[in-house]
């Protein structure tokens, strides 16, 4: 097994954890930058990260996870991806290697993906997640499949993943946003997921120069702070680790494989540089609906100094059912 020490102390965390009837459980990947052969192993480095996926997969036989989420930024932007034919390479090498198992895998579309990937939003998920529908998995697309959502109905939680980068590196256009806001007209008793690779609120961005929230990113903090029910946003691109919320709704952000200096984070921004020969870093998120908790905890690096986790609004309230 691939990393197998980080996947076993993570298990063993996971398994101390109280079991529910709607617990839903998912890795989350993001920017992993990658080529397709290792040149070296220094952080943030070139090398083939396509084992964390390979890892993730392995570590499904002891989680027994309901998908698998990348956040984007897959590599398209590296000198050693230029041109069509290894820019082509690398996108089935990624897609392959995401769908090589039954469970459905949703992969987010990343700023470079978009500034350096010569392809549409459309073109991006038709290679990256309308697979799922091949292998029976039952995703329902906005007018593209760069964005949409994934229910798993007999836990009552939409999985939404969106496009950062659908026609403006760091935006999400208006009728993404109509999607989302039509398709969280859902019952009290569910709840969502929101994945996308830029993250719309302050604590993802540096502090170097003055940062305003686009439009488009305070539009989507409206609606998911006023969802009658809870909303848990996850996010990459920002190469640091680091908390945020809508009103009362818990967003994460995670590192990732990419390079970041450290100097402007912002506060509460963390950042470790590691070695992604000798290590992994993953996130293994556990939804408990009937607890309104939300638990993250980290595969690989730091461990279990990375663990995060947030209530849901005490105005949510419990599953009477839960067991």
């Amino acid at each position: 097994m691939l990393f197998e020490a980080n996947i076993l102390s993570t298990f063993k965390r996971f398994t101390a954890l109280e079991r529910t009837k709607r617990m839903v459980v998912f890795p989350v990947l993001s920017d992993l930058h990658t080529i397709l052969e290792d040149i070296e192993t220094s952080e943030p480095g070139l090398r083939n990260t396509l084992n964390a996926i390979e890892a993730v997969h392995q570590a499904d036989a002891l989680f027994n996870f309901d998908f698998f989420a990348d956040l984007g930024d897959i590599g398209l932007e590296l000198p050693q991806n230029e041109g069509e034919e290894a820019r082509q390479l690398l996108l089935q090498a990624y897609s392959k290697a995401h769908h090589c198992v039954g469970r459905p895998s949703i992969v987010c579309m990343g700023n470079h993906d978009y500034d350096h990937g010569n392809l549409t939003a459309e073109e991006f998920g038709d290679i990256m997640n309308r697979p799922n529908l091949e292998r029976g998995h039952t995703l329902h697309f906005g007018e593209n499949s760069s964005y949409g959502y994934y229910d798993i109905d007999t836990k009552r939680v939409r999985i939404f993943f969106l496009n950062t980068s659908n026609g403006n590196p760091y935006m999400l256009e208006n009728r993404q946003l109509d999607f989302l806001e039509r398709n969280l007209l859902l019952t009290d008793d569910w709840c969502a997921v929101v994945l996308m690779h830029a993250c719309p609120h302050s604590n993802g961005h540096g502090v170097r120069v003055p940062y305003k929230v686009p439009p488009s990113f305070a539009r989507f903090g409206q609606i998911v702070s006023q969802s009658s029910f809870p909303v848990v946003v996850f996010c990459g691109d920002s190469h640091f680790d680091n908390d945020f919320s809508f009103g009362n709704m818990p967003g994460f952000l995670t590192q990732g494989y990419g390079g970041a200096t450290g100097k402007y984070l912002p506060p509460g921004g963390r950042l470790t540089r590691f070695d992604s020969a000798r290590t992994m870093l993953a996130e293994v998120a556990v939804l408990r609906p009937e607890l309104r908790r939300i638990d993250v905890l980290r595969m690989g690096v730091n461990d279990a100094a990375s663990d995060r986790g947030n209530a849901f609004p005490n105005d949510v309230p419990a599953d009477p059912n839960r067991s």
